[in-house]
């Protein structure tokens, strides 16, 4: 790992270069996290939670692959609330700007992938 005591990188470059020594480390992750979502409005001037939050459980993993491990695979489920449990991801990301980025949607209540 390569340590710059005075620079004049950009920003941009700055995390170039955090993502190059980031993929050079590890070429797959493993993730569960809790979304907390909400519709917001106002009240006495403050921002806040207009209803009761809406909690989901996830739960990914993702592994890098292609040349220099700069694509990546990826799938996420949902885990709670039940009744979205079983809802799933799988993306396909390309470094490759003149190849689309993939994406597949598992809608577990209706057994299809769209």
């Amino acid at each position: 790992m390569q340590v710059y005591a005075e620079t004049d990188l950009s920003a941009r470059e700055i995390m170039e270069k955090v993502d190059e020594e980031s993929r050079k480390s590890s070429d797959s992750a493993f993730t569960r996290m809790k979304l907390t979502t909400c519709r917001y409005g106002l009240s006495g001037g403050k921002v806040k939670c207009a209803e009761k939050a809406r909690v989901k459980l996830v739960e990914s993993a993702q592994i890098n692959t292609g040349k220099d491990n700069k694509d990546s695979k990826s799938i996420a489920i949902i885990l709670e609330p039940s009744s979205e449990k079983g809802i799933g991801m799988l993306s396909y990301s390309y470094d490759d700007s003149d190849r689309d980025n993939e994406t597949w949607l598992y809608l577990s209540a209706l057994g299809k992938v769209k």
